[in-house]
């Protein structure tokens, strides 16, 4: 944002300025804080779908290793069936209010999120970042200039493609998995770098003058 209160905008590959009325402290206008409330409820709904996904599954009697193994097809039959008791839904509900009191816009938290999570976060980023550029923006340049409109195109990109980069991002971890270590031997190979690192020390010969070796 530019001192005089402006920011840059770029419309057809020409800069523009327009002002900058939002500021730490600013007033929110009723039309305002709707559209900041429905901003939050699409980020808490996006960042928290595996927890839920993963509750529902747990419920419904899946283990750790199934809800592993499964195509995001076959856990959304079942997700979309699973029916929460009274106090599994307060369990969740938990969960949910827990995040949404830690939750800032722009910044991410430090929860640890899953293998799918972050392969779903790099492929939504790489979708948005292209469109981005060929629309004659900076993605880097939006993100350190206006992080929430960036989130907020992040999201919609998301709820308009959600079926094809989940599936994606399922095929990109069962890929992974499918990768196997060949043309060597990873356990030598570990001991050798291990030995270079710390040489084996001979009791015998290579304690320091005055250190007494310990009986065995």
């Amino acid at each position: 944002m530019a001192a005089n209160g402006k920011q840059a905008l770029q419309i057809q590959s020409t800069n523009f300025e327009i002002i900058a009325p939002y500021a730490e402290g600013y007033a929110l206008k009723a039309n305002e804080a709707a559209a900041m409330n429905q901003l939050l409820a699409e980020n808490i709904r996006n960042n928290m779908a595996s927890e839920v996904r993963k509750f529902k599954l747990k419920v419904a009697g899946w283990t750790d290793e199934q809800i592993k193994q499964a195509k995001v097809e076959q856990m959304a039959a079942v997700v979309e069936t699973v029916q929460l008791s009274p106090e599994q839904m307060a369990d969740i509900q938990g969960q949910i209010d827990e995040y949404v009191t830690t939750y800032e816009f722009g910044i991410r938290t430090g929860r640890a999120r899953t293998p799918f999570e972050k392969a779903v976060e790099e492929i939504v980023t790489d979708m948005l970042d292209k469109a981005l550029k060929q629309s004659g923006y900076s993605p880097s340049k939006m993100q350190k200039e206006d992080r929430a409109k960036y989130d907020a195109l992040y999201t919609k990109v998301y709820d308009a493609n959600r079926a094809e980069i989940d599936a994606a991002a399922q095929a990109r971890l069962d890929s992974l998995q499918a990768l196997q270590v060949k043309g060597f031997d990873l356990a030598a190979e570990a001991q050798k770098q291990a030995t270079e690192i710390a040489p084996p020390v001979d009791a015998a010969h290579d304690q320091p003058e005055g250190v007494a070796v310990a009986a065995q």
